[in-house]
Parts: structure tokens; C-alpha cells; sequence
């Protein structure tokens, strides 16, 4: 009996009838697949070189050098653009995969022409041809960008985390220290002013006094001891502190303000955010030295739903962007994407950036107290070129409706 198959007018027709697809229609169709798949399709052998016998159109969208070229016999094997940190993983990780005569998947590191590090993801399988193994096939991705979404996402839980723990120690160890000073205070009034055990008292006081205001930054870090929030214009707030800023750089430091004349309002608590802006200008001065150059903008924005695909906690919306450049050391990759981490700093013979060689608490200080108002905070930076970090603060409602809700 003839297997019957129904046709565009929903008939039934004869298999046996329907004209089979022409191979090189086939190949098209198929080459049209691989072309529009993101990602690199391979055929290799089982080899440490990973040496090519097949590869897609995407091989130099991925790895920046030409089909033809990954297939060569004289060119670098795909293996020797594996991340030599990476290359006894992946090797490892395949080989325990075909032992065990199963699909393999892995993530890791590729050098490309270029000289960029990306981070791929592959997938594939042995091909077994009468109990043997003669080829691997699979498929290569790049996953960087997902990653670095992934890694800003677990660090904003982390730093969630982190509010919490400071908040709770800050307030245990206030209440502590509380005691401390009272109880030293007593005892102090009770002992002559030029003995030594009063002298003994003092310092401890004085050391008591210290970490409160230890204690204070701490909470001011988790963003729970702010003030009341109210409206503000940033370009006010900036000539007003302008005098603490050119107090605070070198003469051989030139500041530049450049601010949008336009600017909208919004709602912070100003000597909160100013220790923002101080914390922002010293870390400028940190990375140039004795001399360069700082400009400080202003400006609104407006974040579209893209834009805070790479910014955990920002809604799309209205924006007022405040940008303090600096022509100083620059950072380098390692060193951006852990700049907001608390506590990590710098030392010499480390990471080179000096802006971290500080208490390790600036930048942090900054980013909580920043994305506690719904803002943001990004940092741009290019090692030897200098550094640009931007924070955006939720634009409020227009200027009449802020000064009758102030007067309510």
C-alpha cells in the first residue's frame, strides 16, 4: 500500500508522486541555516590542536579569522585559540565526555585575532563510524555579553546581602560602643584630670569616638541611615560644594564644569550626595597624580529598556546623568568590573589602578547609596586613557508640582 501525504489543497496524494528536493537545493537550504545560526557549526578531529576539517561562514565572526583559514594546514588551529589557562579543561572535560559515550558541553575562554579574550560556549558529540571514533561535530557560541549580564545581576544580589550584614553589625556594634563611652565617662569623672589612668581613659574615649564614626560609615554604606530626600537641582548642589572641590585637588589639577543649563530635578538627600560627588572627584585625583584633568557634567537622560539590560535594578525612564572624567591611569578590565566591590582595593605589586588604594569603600559607598534612590551607577575606562563614571538619578515630577508638594 502507497503511504498517502495531503497536499497544499488538502487532498490525499500518492507519496511515491512527490518529487524529492534536489541535493543542491538541499546544500543551499542548509548552508542558509548555518549563515543565520549565531554561532560557529564544526567538524574536528580528536585532537589537542582541535584541528578543523569543517567550520560555518560564522567562524570569523567568532573568532576573527576566515573559514578557510581555520582550516588550513599551516594557519593556528582552532586549539591554539583556546585560552591556555583553559585548554587542559577543555580537553579534560571532552575526553571524559566520548569515554562515556556522550554529548559534551562546556564554557570557556578563546583568544581572537584581534587579541580580545571572549568567552564561548560549546556543544557537540562524537561521531562513531563501526565502534570507532572518527570526528567530533558540534557547535561553538559566544556567551560574553550573557555572562557580564549574569555577573552584574549576582554581584547586585551580593551587595543586597552585604546592606543587610553591614546594617545589622553597624547597629550591634553602635549599641556596644554606646556602652563603652558611658561607662568610660563615668569612670573618668571619678579619677583626677593629671593622673595616668585618667590620661589611659582618654584614649580610650577617643578610640570609642573612632568607631562610631566607623559605624556611621558603615550605615551611611548600606543606605539606611539617609536623610530625608528633597528636590534638588544638581547644578546648585555642584557650585555649592565647588569651593570644598578646589580646595580638595592639586593646583596642578584642572576642573572643568560643564553643566546642562536644561537640567531637571531630583529627589536625594544633598549631604548625602555629596559625599558622592567627593568620593568621586578624590578617586579622579587618586588616578592622575600630580597633574591632569577632571571634567564634571551634567545632563538629562533618558535609559531606554535596552540600556538597562546590563544594569540590575534601573527601570527604563527619565534620567538625570551626573559624569566625572578623568585623563588619568585608566583601569583595567579586572579592575572595572570589581570596582564597586567592598573592600577591594589595590596594593603595590597588585592590580595597578590607584584609585583602589584607598579603604576599599568609595566606589561602594557611592554605587549603594546611588541605586538606594533607584539610579545607577557605570563606570567606562580604558587603562592609560582615563576613566568616565556616570550616575544616573531618577528625574522627579516638574518644578511646580515639587515646590507645592514642599509647601504641603
Amino acid at each position: 500500500m502507497v503511504p498517502k501525504r495531503r497536499n497544499g489543497d488538502g487532498e490525499d496524494t500518492d507519496e511515491e508522486n512527490i518529487s524529492p528536493v534536489p541535493p543542491g537545493e538541499m546544500k543551499r537550504a542548509f548552508s542558509t541555516l548555518l549563515e543565520n545560526i549565531p554561532g560557529m557549526a564544526y567538524r574536528c578531529s580528536n585532537d589537542p590542536d582541535w584541528p578543523m576539517e569543517f567550520v560555518s561562514q560564522k567562524a570569523e565572526e567568532l573568532t576573527g579569522y576566515a573559514p578557510d583559514t581555520l582550516r588550513g594546514l599551516d594557519s593556528p588551529t582552532f586549539g591554539e585559540l583556546i585560552h591556555s589557562e583553559d585548554s587542559e579543561f577543555v580537553w579534560n572535560t571532552v575526553q571524559e565526555a566520548l569515554d562515556e559515550r556522550r554529548p559534551f558541553q562546556l564554557t570557556y575562554r578563546i583568544v581572537r585575532a584581534d587579541g580580545e579574550t571572549r568567552w564561548v560556549d560549546e556543544r557537540g558529540c562524537g561521531v562513531w563510524e563501526d565502534g570507532e571514533l572518527i570526528a567530533l561535530e558540534g557547535f561553538i557560541s559566544d556567551v560574553t555579553e550573557h555572562r557580564e549580564v549574569r555577573g552584574r545581576f549576582l554581584q547586585a544580589h551580593k551587595m543586597r546581602t552585604l546592606n543587610r550584614m553591614a546594617t545589622e553589625m553597624a547597629s550591634k556594634f553602635r549599641d556596644l560602643l554606646s556602652l563603652v563611652l558611658t561607662y568610660a565617662d563615668f569612670v573618668g569623672e571619678n579619677i583626677d584630670e593629671e593622673s595616668e589612668v585618667r590620661q589611659d581613659v582618654d584614649r580610650i574615649i577617643e578610640a570609642a569616638e573612632r568607631a562610631v564614626e566607623m559605624t556611621r560609615q558603615l550605615l551611611s554604606f548600606s543606605s539606611r541611615s539617609a536623610g530625608r530626600p528633597e528636590p534638588v537641582n544638581l547644578n546648585v548642589l555642584l557650585e555649592d560644594i565647588e569651593p570644598l572641590i578646589a580646595e580638595m585637588v592639586s593646583h596642578r589639577i584642572d576642573v572643568e564644569f560643564d553643566l546642562d543649563d536644561d537640567l531637571g530635578l531630583t529627589e536625594i538627600d544633598v549631604s548625602e550626595f555629596e559625599q558622592v560627588v567627593m568620593n568621586l572627584v578624590t578617586n579622579a585625583c587618586d588616578a592622575m597624580g600630580e597633574s591632569g584633568s577632571i571634567v564634571i557634567r551634567t545632563g538629562n537622560r533618558e535609559v531606554s529598556s535596552r540600556h538597562v539590560e546590563g544594569e540590575p535594578g534601573l527601570e527604563p525612564g527619565d534620567y538625570l546623568a551626573l559624569m566625572v572624567i578623568d585623563d588619568g591611569s585608566g583601569m583595567s578590565p579586572e579592575v572595572r568590573r570589581r570596582a564597586v566591590e567592598p573592600y577591594f582595593t589595590t596594593k603595590e605589586g597588585e592590580l595597578s589602578d590607584p584609585r583602589f588604594q584607598g579603604s576599599g569603600l568609595g566606589l561602594t559607598t557611592c554605587y549603594n547609596i546611588v541605586t538606594n534612590l533607584g539610579g545607577g551607577l557605570e563606570i567606562e575606562s580604558t587603562e592609560g586613557e582615563g576613566t568616565s563614571v556616570e550616575v544616573f538619578l531618577p528625574r522627579t515630577a516638574s518644578e511646580s508640582t515639587l515646590k507645592q508638594r514642599v509647601e504641603e
